[in-house]
């Protein structure tokens, strides 16, 4: 399998999860959450070998994220201005 850099992943069949992570700007941790909550898919190409997330899978989450508008954007910098802390949660498969 070739190893895969930031410019070439989607040429991938898949990647482990520690990429799918940086891909996806998450910790290895939510990805592995993600798989178990099939917001991701994995193969084994051996048995009890590593584990390696789909590049299809990958593409579908991100594909189904949602744009964050142009009113909630304002919203959080003004929260941020006024020192006001903001959470931030995780979209699961796009959709909450």
């Amino acid at each position: 399998m070739p190893l895969t850099d930031e410019k070439n992943w989607r040429d991938c069949a898949f990647v482990p999860p520690a990429k799918a992570a940086a891909i996806l700007g998450y910790s290895v941790s939510t990805v592995r959450s993600l798989l178990f909550d099939e917001g991701l898919r994995a193969v084994r190409l051996a048995r009890g070998g590593p584990m390696f997330v789909t590049v299809e899978s990958l593409i579908e989450l991100i594909d189904g994220a949602e744009p964050v508008s142009k009113a909630e954007l304002t919203r959080i910098a003004r929260n941020t201005e006024n020192h006001h802390a903001v959470s931030l949660v995780l979209i699961q498969g796009g959709r909450k």
